[in-house]
């Protein structure tokens, strides 16, 4: 959700409110060392804290100095009258200097040396400030996955090539050649543009989780289309008419126009709106799994603690977690308590619950669960049960609701 993700990468910009400036210093890992004249100080510069806020918010690694961040395909121009929390603002042209939107009038910065992370008024200028969003705007996504397959242009066709990491050798007649396959790249674009990695082969990309099924009169850039019954080919819509595809042994990825087929092609949409279904597949694929009192997080199932310690599974906030990250990449806090107030989700009103998000028990919250649908929600209930699908708790107060994607 874009409003909940814009409020993550502010949360991160205001976490490092008082951090010293320091030039060349900080990124995507956190404040460090710089260069130069800030070789001795730990801190951050500007696009240093702007590459961390936007890494912690959502899991997107962007360029690293501010003129390379301004012109970052994982990120879409706005209007600055458009700006909202979350967006990177840029000054200068050329660009040499950025900082994150906070509202209207205020800002997050690391301004120079000598100076701090600190909260302040955007700067007043005679030219209007750039603004780009980086977080998850699903036209944005479709730009950055278009992109990706773009870059490409020109590497040889190679039959099993290539993947999320990029081209590689092949497999069988592609065993010679670096390069990539339909699927491959579009696995690989995908990957760069919403730090998802869906599976590897056409077939099962077009039932993977973390995309969507959309009519083909719907198509958008970004989204994946395939061909043949049962499938055996996907290409990257680019436009209406036109594709990014690695064809065949012998050819090159290139731009061109989508086949003419006599069954309409299908097209699934791997954008940020696929994934609530994400998250849900996450959590159904733990269904069975035993309950673990503090067991399980976002790397899987374990033994949990106390009356947990000889069980590997989850407790329900351990799943909740492991079902977020698998869906968004996104590590939220641990405890259901800590979930419900985490900064990389906003609250949403229980009428308006949708699958993937969080449903919160109890006042303080003491219990969370994933909605899969308007009635249900998959579970890690309490000890001797196990993960399930189930209906949600009748509850005298309306349960709370949190959006982490």
């Amino acid at each position: 959700d874009s409003e909940a993700t814009g409020a993550a990468i502010v949360a991160a910009a205001r976490s490092q409110i008082g951090v010293p400036y320091s030039w060349g210093g900080g990124g995507y890992k956190g404040k460090s060392k710089g260069i130069g004249r800030g070789n001795n100080t730990v801190g951050f510069d500007c696009s240093g804290l702007a590459q961390y806020a936007v890494y912690t918010g959502t899991g997107k690694i962007i360029a690293r100095i501010s003129r390379q961040q301004y012109k970052d395909s994982q990120c879409k121009r706005v209007a600055y009258d458009s700006r909202e929390p979350g967006d990177l603002v840029f000054f200068g042209s050329p660009v040499h200097h950025v900082a994150i939107v906070i509202n209207a009038t205020f800002m997050i910065a690391a301004p120079h040396t000598g100076d701090y992370v600190k909260e302040q008024v955007i700067y007043a200028e005679e030219r209007q400030p750039f603004v780009r969003r980086c977080f998850c705007d699903c036209d944005a996504t479709g730009a950055a996955i278009v992109a990706a397959a773009r870059s490409q242009i020109g590497v040889p066709y190679s039959w099993g090539g290539g993947g999320y990491k990029g081209k590689s050798l092949g497999t069988g007649s592609g065993a010679h050649t670096v390069g990539f396959d339909c699927s491959g790249l579009a696995q690989y674009a995908v990957y760069k543009g919403t730090n998802k990695i869906i599976s590897r082969t056409s077939g099962l990309q077009y039932t993977d989780s973390h995309c969507k099924r959309e009519a083909y009169a719907n198509r958008q850039p970004g989204d994946l289309v395939f061909f043949g019954s049962p499938v055996h080919h996907v290409a990257i819509v680019s436009s209406a008419t036109q594709m990014i595809a690695a064809p065949q042994t012998g050819d090159h990825v290139k731009e061109q126009a989508i086949y003419a087929a006599e069954r309409q092609p299908y097209v699934e949409r791997c954008d940020c709106e696929a994934t609530g279904a994400a998250i849900v597949a996450a959590a159904r694929s733990q269904i069975g799994v035993p309950y673990s009192w503090g067991g399980g997080g976002y790397k899987g199932k374990s033994k949990g603690i106390d009356q947990g310690a000889h069980t590997v599974g989850f407790d329900c906030s351990g799943l909740a977690q492991y079902a977020v990250y698998k869906g968004t990449n996104k590590i939220i806090s641990r405890t259901s308590q800590l979930q419900y107030k985490d900064s990389h989700c906003k609250r949403v009103t229980y009428s308006s619950r949708k699958p993937g998000d969080l449903v919160f028990f109890g006042s303080p919250p003491h219990h969370v669960a994933i909605v899969s649908s308007a009635t249900h929600m998959i579970a890690a209930p309490h000890t001797g049960d196990h993960v399930k699908e189930q209906a949600i708790y009748a509850t005298e107060r309306q349960p709370y609701v949190e959006r982490c994607y």
